[in-house]
Order: structure tokens, then C-alpha cells, then sequence
């Protein structure tokens, strides 16, 4: 409704003929202290198993080591884009690092005693493809057991550069990576995503409070590979946004 140069009366008989229902303006709370406890967290937290002692690498677009929840738990930062810093301008690293290691009380990360390496592959527009094999490289290169990729591209027949690289370095390092399959469930199957196809990927999909497979978490089976060229990839799913078809390029981070 235009209220400029309107005379008051005029304005106070129109809103008295408008029958439509006033909402007040609520507050929503998040709900990410239930997350640690729905996948079992706290049981292996009274365990010790807290994460301390083991280096885990987070793969995505910077972080925000100012952050009182992860500043204690980073130990070296690399930025591989075209950016001049590590900063977190989008907040997506940020929170992954969080959702692993994140020191804050109520919301604390499944893994608060890990020690982060942090590395910068992702840049506005998108995560360069050449950005993510040398973080990959270089997380596994300095000791990360886990690596963690909340990224993504589509995948196709054959095993592509970053996937070569998944498989490559896990049999040289022993190192895990875990990568978000993706968020391209409602295309049913075969819509997990590159780099998480890779034959030594542990592929992540998304559960929803009832522990079923979320609507838009992406599931194997991988697609489909040339007869002399057999692979296998456990059925998965998870979170990014598919893009379409096209030739390799940027990946992008998962939500």
C-alpha cells in the first residue's frame, strides 16, 4: 500500500475494509545442538573419543579464525584460489570447520579436540578444479588423517582428475576422505556427485530428523563405468547443487 501525501482518514478506512490476518513477527531458533545428539556424539564423547590427537583438513572456502569457537583448534591455514587470504567471505568453510570442531558449549562440534588444517579451494563463482587437487595434496602431504570436501561437480563415466587424486592419495597416505555426495536426490538415482564417486571416498549423505534419507540428498549407484574399467562406489548421498551438464570445471560447495 502507497502511504505517501495519503490523508490519514483515507489510509485508516482502507486498512478497516482489510480483513487479511496480522502476523506478529516471531523469532525461529536453530536447531543445530540436536544434530551432534541425533548421530550419537555425546555417547562417544564420554567415551574419549573427542577427536584430540588427530588432525583433521577442511577443504572449502576459507575460514573465519577470529571465530571464539575455532580460533583454539586451527594449526595452519593455505589458500589455493586467486583470493588474497584465507578469509571466509561466504561462511560456508566456516561453518563446516564448525560442525567438526567447534568449541562452543551448546553447540559444540562432533570432533572439538581435532586439530584443523585449513584450506582455501574455493573462490566467488565456484572451487577451481585445480584449487581442490592442490588442497588435497597438500592436507594429506601434512599429516591430515581425515579430510573433509563439502563439495561437489557432476559426475560421469570414467574416473576424472579429482577422483584419480581421492584414490591416489588415500593409498599413499592413508588418508579418509570424506565428501559430500550431493543435493541432486530428486533426480533419483546415480546423481552421486565428483569427487565423491571416487572409488576410496567415504561419500556423506543427509538424514532428516527421522533418520530417513532426506528428499534431496543425491544416491548411488555411481554411474555407470566402461567394462574394462570396473569401479565400485557404496551407495550415498548428500548435499551440493548439480549444475548442468558440462565439460570438467569448477565444483561447488555443498550446503
Amino acid at each position: 500500500m502507497d502511504t505517501e501525501a495519503r490523508p490519514k482518514a483515507a489510509m485508516a478506512a482502507e486498512w478497516a475494509a482489510d480483513d487479511s490476518p496480522v502476523w506478529l513477527d516471531g523469532l525461529r531458533q536453530p536447531l543445530l545442538d540436536q544434530t551432534a545428539a541425533q548421530i550419537g556424539a555425546p555417547s562417544a564423547w564420554k567415551s574419549g573419543y573427542t577427536g584430540a590427537g588427530v588432525t583433521v583438513a577442511v577443504l572449502d572456502t576459507g575460514i573465519d579464525a577470529t571465530h571464539p569457537d575455532l580460533r583454539r583448534r586451527i594449526a595452519e591455514t593455505r589458500n589455493f584460489t586467486s583470493e588474497p587470504s584465507t578469509r571466509d567471505t561466504d561462511g560456508h568453510g566456516t561453518h563446516v570447520a564448525s560442525t567438526i570442531a567447534g568449541e562452543n558449549p551448546r553447540y559444540r562440534g562432533i570432533a572439538p579436540g581435532a586439530r584443523l588444517l585449513v584450506g582455501k579451494v574455493c573462490r566467488a563463482g565456484g572451487c577451481p578444479e585445480s584449487a581442490i587437487i592442490a588442497g588435497m595434496r597438500w592436507a594429506a602431504e601434512r599429516g591430515a588423517k581425515v579430510v573433509n570436501l563439502s563439495l561437489g561437480g557432476p559426475d560421469a563415466a570414467g574416473s576424472d582428475p579429482l577422483e584419480q587424486t581421492v584414490d591416489q592419495l588415500s593409498a599413499r597416505h592413508g588418508t579418509l576422505f570424506v565428501i559430500a555426495a550431493g543435493n541432486d536426490g530428486s533426480h533419483g538415482a546415480e546423481t552421486v556427485g565428483s569427487p565423491a564417486s571416487a572409488d576410496a571416498a567415504l561419500a556423506v549423505g543427509a538424514v532428516d530428523r527421522d533418520d530417513a534419507r532426506a528428499g534431496f540428498s543425491s544416491r548411488g549407484p555411481a554411474c555407470a563405468t566402461p567394462p574394462s574399467s570396473p569401479r565400485s562406489s557404496p551407495p550415498a548421498s548428500t548435499w551440493w547443487p548439480r549444475g548442468p551438464a558440462s565439460p570438467p570445471g569448477p565444483a561447488r560447495t555443498t550446503r
